[in-house]
Formats: structure tokens, sequence, C-alpha cells
């Protein structure tokens, strides 16, 4: 069952555990229905769960979401349908183009491991100009390196997942982190118009009333709203 995975205390390990239920198991959908849905209700639990089926969709490559998104709609299954969306930006902003980043010099992104190692404060140890510029690199492989930084702050985090303009490459970077286990990051990047829509349709249930609130303004989550009674 996979509301039974929560007891799996890795987070990795519980995605994985998802991935392969979603690979071997076409009925999980009616289950995932029923994870959603009392995960919207506020069921902890069921919440862990949820954060993990993100993780398994930006981690896995093989997982058959059409086929399962169309079992869901066959049955009228309207939540597991809403999170197993393959949609893109869910919002007229992303389309607006991307405004000029600063780039990282290369030598400086290759050396962001060995510096965090052997420094006290990790990649603050760089100018306070050299810091700005790492936190707005467009590279997700850059992203991907700040947040296993010890240095990092959730502070930080939260300027990366909710920044504009964006990319799906770092939106699914942060969500593949621990990260993503923080209420104020996830409802970042649901907030954030260049978040994927399966990505923010997928954390919904995770995230306080006020948000959705919001949220309920965008055409594209409105309906996974209805659909969980929220």
């Amino acid at each position: 069952m996979l509301g039974a995975l929560h007891t799996v205390s890795d987070l990795a390990a519980r995605a994985a555990a998802i991935a392969e239920r979603l690979r071997g198991d076409a009925a999980v959908v009616s289950e995932l229905e029923g994870v959603v849905r009392r995960a919207a209700a506020g069921s902890g639990p069921d919440r862990d769960v949820l954060i993990a089926f993100v993780h398994a969709r930006v981690t896995r490559t093989d997982l058959p979401i059409d086929e399962l998104r169309a079992r869901a709609a066959e049955h009228g299954l309207a939540a597991a349908e809403s999170v197993l969306r393959t949609d893109r930006a869910h919002r007229a902003l992303g389309r607006r183009g991307r405004l000029p980043e600063p780039l990282v010099p290369a030598r400086a992104v290759a050396g962001l491991r060995y510096q965090s190692v052997f420094t006290k404060q990790g990649w603050r140890v760089r100018s306070a100009l050299m810091r700005e510029r790492l936190l707005r690199d467009p590279r997700a492989v850059v992203i991907g390196q700040l947040l296993e930084v010890q240095g990092t702050t959730l502070a930080d985090v939260l300027r990366l997942a909710s920044r504009r303009p964006s990319t799906s490459e770092i939106a699914c970077t942060i969500a593949s982190s621990p990260w993503l286990g923080q209420l104020a990051v996830r409802e970042a990047l649901v907030r954030n118009p260049f978040t994927d829509t399966w990505l923010a349709l997928a954390m919904l249930p995770t995230v306080r009333r006020s948000v959705l609130v919001a949220a309920s303004l965008d055409p594209e989550l409105t309906r996974v709203a209805r659909a969980l009674r929220m």
C-alpha cells in the first residue's frame, strides 16, 4: 500500500518504492487517489508519501505517467489524474521570455564543493557579489550544488524557489532535494509561475489553505482544488 510507505524513513528509498509501484501496477492509481485526498484533509503520513511521489516524478524517467493518468480519467479518479498531469508551465508569465541573468565562471562552479568542505563558512567565504551571482545562476547543475553545500540556508533556498524568471530544470532540482520537506519551499514552488503544472499540482495538498486560495486564481489549478473540495 502506498499509504504505508511513510514508515520508510529515507526519502530517496521511499520515492524509489513509489516508483516501483507506479511501474508495476496500474491499479495503484486508486491508492494514489486516496493518498491525495487524505493529504488534502491534513494527514501527515499521506503528505509524506505525496512528497516522495513528487521526488519519484522528478528523479525517474521510466514511469508510465500517461498510462496511469488515462486510467485515472477512465475511472473518474480526479485527484489522481490531477497529480499525474504532464502539462508545462502553468501560467502565461512563463512564455514572456527570460531576463538576462549573470553567469558564474566555470572555475568557480568547479571549486564550489571543494570550498564548502575546507572552509568554515562554505561557499559564503567568497565575496557578497559572488554569492549573489551563484544564487542567480540559471544553470540547474549550479543550483544543485548550492542545495548540497553546508552554508546554504532556508532563506537562500526560498530565493531559488521563488525567483522569476526560472526554469523547469531548477524547479525539479529543488524538488529533488531534501529541502522539499520544508513547507515554505513547497509553497514558494507552487506560487512560482515557472514551476511545471504537474509539480505544482502534486504539491497542492501539502500547502496551507491560504496558498490554495491564491492558487485558485490560476485556471489550471482551480479544477484541482474543486476536485479535492478545498
